[in-house]
Parts: structure tokens; C-alpha cells; sequence
């Protein structure tokens, strides 16, 4: 996709290795470190595995700098083309027998070759976008154990739940349940497959004694060994680096940051806190796509205003730009504290495009969250889900023993 070909390369072994990679990606085709290796050994490159074992042994690039490393190959590259040809230029001035047309088809020949080689677009006929798709593996949906969230997000084929890329926002006032969402999430996916979860608003010691709580109440039902966790890490560009660690070295399949309020972004070219904002999610929507993981984002409402088709984010003009799913969290009777009954609606989901408006209960003992449908006043009439029923409280009874002394009749 950088443009480059094997000429750029000065090393033969490099430009072995290049081709190979180039040839089977092109194509395809597997490949590995024996396959490199084998092709180097036919090209007469000596030692070809303590070359491959060096590549392997370097720390991890991140993208942006090597495809500055790209820019400057490329300059190196073209610098030494035009050497080369003021070189030949220079010999056939020197030839008495060389004539102008030779010398200016020479010139015409390096300049289509330079033209060729600076010749990089990402654009693509259609078709050959969806070639590419079908060669890849379809979308993955990683269903969340969560009725309201599945539901909503089931493509075509009636696979439910969040595909595996993309930014999803959960948003809504304090205390309207938006962790509770997320920490219930983790919780189930942690049965199967690993989750990494930004701690950040709470600290991973309280969510630690949280979840020890649920165990010894008998209704947690994940796998604390499959969850990783973190709370000291606030730098955009710092998470995103342990995001990539933790991915390269246990397979994380999803991200659930909480929260977007205390990440920070220390660009010091970006002067406003809506700019470095957007920054942010511009950011983990790229690391998102980029390693076909979802990432979850509780972010923090500056109003609240159901009427609307969107609502605004904290600090950010642009943020829903960047939502591939996003999902507002509402207490649907603001006035009464005591009622766990609230409001979802789906602002953005470029996913399957739809945008319903959901009635549910919060059982805080549980921390589930399920479907009711309402009676026109508005109240809970019926449950549209399956839910853990709190365990019901058990009223000890004390009993006094009271010493009398034995009477005359007695």
C-alpha cells in the first residue's frame, strides 16, 4: 500500500525478502518465516535465518513512524536514481559518437521510471474492494450476553451482536447506569475470550473487591482470568501503546475504556480541548480498524435532550463522527430515585442502521439490565428478557431466653 518495490531496497537479502511478501500477499498466499527463508536459500542469500531472527528481534514499529521510515526510503531512493543519471548523462556528453535523440530518450526513459515509482494511490475499482473482502474472513459479531445491546446489533444473517471493529460510545448523565452496562459486558465475554477494561473512573483494586463481592453473592459469572485490567494509564498515545501490547501478547478481542472524561492528550499542536478531544477518538477509531478489535468508550453527555437524534458529548463538537455504534442511557422519571426503570436510544449505528428507542429495568443487586414493554402511563408492565432475580434477603430472628422462676405450682 506504501508504493515501495523491491528496487528500493540497496541489500539483496532485503529486496529477497520484500519480493517474497509482496508476491504472496498479492496473491493470497500464506505465508511465514520457513517460506522467506526457503526463497533466500534458493537466491543464494547466506544465512538467511539469523537475518530472519534479527528482523524478529526488532522492537515493534508504531505505523506512523515507519511510514515515515517509508517517506524517507522512497527520498533516499530517488536521490540515487537522479545520481544515477546525471552519471550517464555526464559518460554520453563525453561519447563523440552519441547523438541528442539517445541522450534525450535516456532522460524520457528515467523520468517515466521515476513517474511509475511515485505513482501511489489508495483508490481501487469496486470491484476489486469486494475481491479483497471476499478473500478476507467475514465479520466477526461478539455477542455481549446482553439482550438489548444483541438485539439491536444482529446483522442480516441473524448473528447478534458488536462486530469486531469500530468505536462504541456509551453515553449518558451520572448515575444513569452507563458502568454498570459495561462492567456487566465485560463480565460475560470473559467467559470466552480475553477483554481488556480501562478502569480509570474507579481504580482496578475497588473493581477487584467489586467483583470478589459478586463471586462470594454467588451471581458473578465470568473469568477474572480472562480479564485485564488497568487504572494509571490516562495519555491517549500511552493506552493505545498497551492496548497493542496486550493484544500482541494475549489476543485481547475487546477494549471498554472508562472513562472518556479522564483521558488525556498531551499534543502540544492542538490548543483546545475540543480539538485534542477529537484527537482522541479519531485515534483509538484508527487502532480499532486496524487491529479488528471493538472498542468501548463510556463518554460523559453535556445535555440531555430525548428529542434529539444526537446527543452531545462533553468537550466535543465531532465526536459523533467518529461512533460506529453509539447508545444513550437515560433515567426515564428523573424526579424518582427510587424507580430503576430507563430510556435507550441508539443516536448513531452504522452498523445495522438501526435506531430504536428501548424501555428497560436495572436490578442494581444483579446489575442486568432487561427489556419491559409499558403501559400508556409509562410504567413496566411486562418482561420482554430473561433476568437473575435478586436472592431474597433473609431476616434473621434472635431469640431471648428468659429465666423465670419456678412457682409453687409448679
Amino acid at each position: 500500500a506504501s508504493g515501495i518495490n523491491k528496487d528500493y531496497f540497496e541489500d539483496e537479502a532485503q529486496r529477497v525478502m520484500f519480493e517474497v511478501m509482496s508476491v504472496c500477499a498479492d496473491g493470497d498466499i500464506a505465508f511465514d518465516d520457513s517460506v522467506i527463508i526457503s526463497y533466500m536459500k534458493k537466491a543464494g542469500i547466506a544465512n538467511p535465518e539469523h537475518l530472519i531472527l534479527h528482523c524478529m528481534s526488532q522492537k515493534q514499529i508504531p505505523q506512523s513512524v515507519l511510514m515515515e521510515q517509508i517517506a524517507l526510503l522512497k527520498e533516499q531512493y530517488h536521490k540515487k536514481m537522479l545520481a544515477h543519471l546525471q552519471l550517464e548523462i555526464a559518460k554520453m556528453l563525453q561519447d563523440e559518437n552519441a547523438s541528442a535523440d539517445a541522450i534525450s530518450q535516456m532522460v524520457q526513459n528515467s523520468l517515466d521510471g521515476y513517474e511509475k515509482l511515485n505513482k501511489v494511490s489508495s483508490t481501487k475499482r469496486l470491484s476489486e474492494v469486494r475481491r479483497l473482502r471476499k478473500a478476507q474472513p467475514p465479520v466477526q459479531r461478539i455477542k455481549t450476553g446482553i439482550p438489548f445491546i444483541d438485539t439491536v446489533l444482529t446483522d442480516k444473517r441473524g448473528n447478534k451482536g458488536i462486530r469486531n471493529e469500530g468505536l462504541f460510545f456509551i453515553s449518558g448523565l451520572k448515575q444513569s447506569g452507563k458502568t454498570f452496562v459495561l462492567t456487566r459486558m465485560i463480565e460475560n465475554l470473559s467467559k470466552d475470550i480475553p477483554v481488556m477494561f480501562g478502569s480509570m473512573e474507579f481504580g482496578e483494586d475497588l473493581y477487584d473487591e467489586n467483583i470478589e463481592q459478586q463471586q462470594e453473592d454467588g451471581i458473578f459469572e465470568g473469568n477474572i482470568d480472562n480479564i485485564f485490567t488497568f487504572d494509571a494509564i490516562y495519555e491517549v498515545n500511552a493506552i493505545i501503546a498497551e492496548i497493542r501490547l496486550q493484544h500482541k501478547l494475549y489476543g485481547i478481542k475487546l477494549v471498554a475504556l472508562d472513562s472518556m472524561m479522564r483521558m488525556t492528550n498531551n499534543n502540544p499542536d492542538l490548543k483546545t480541548d475540543e480539538r485534542r478531544i477529537s484527537e482522541m477518538f479519531s485515534k483509538l477509531g484508527k487502532l480499532s480498524k486496524e487491529l479488528k478489535i471493538p472498542i468501548i468508550v463510556v463518554v460523559q453527555s453535556s445535555k440531555e435532550d430525548l428529542k434529539s437524534s444526537m446527543i452531545s458529548v462533553k468537550g466535543s463538537m465531532n465526536a459523533d463522527h467518529e461512533a460506529y455504534v453509539w447508545f444513550h442511557l437515560s433515567k426515564t422519571k428523573e424526579k424518582d430515585n427510587e424507580n430503576e426503570m430507563r430510556t435507550v436510544i441508539w443516536n448513531k449505528n452504522k452498523d445495522t442502521h438501526k435506531h430504536p428507542k428501548q424501555h428497560l429495568m436495572f436490578v442494581p443487586q444483579t446489575s442486568d439490565f432487561y427489556r419491559v414493554e409499558v403501559d400508556e402511563h409509562g410504567n413496566a408492565c411486562g418482561a420482554l428478557d430473561k433476568y437473575r432475580r435478586p436472592a431474597p434477603k433473609v431476616i434473621e430472628t434472635v431469640y431471648e431466653t428468659i429465666q423465670t422462676t419456678p412457682s409453687v405450682d409448679d
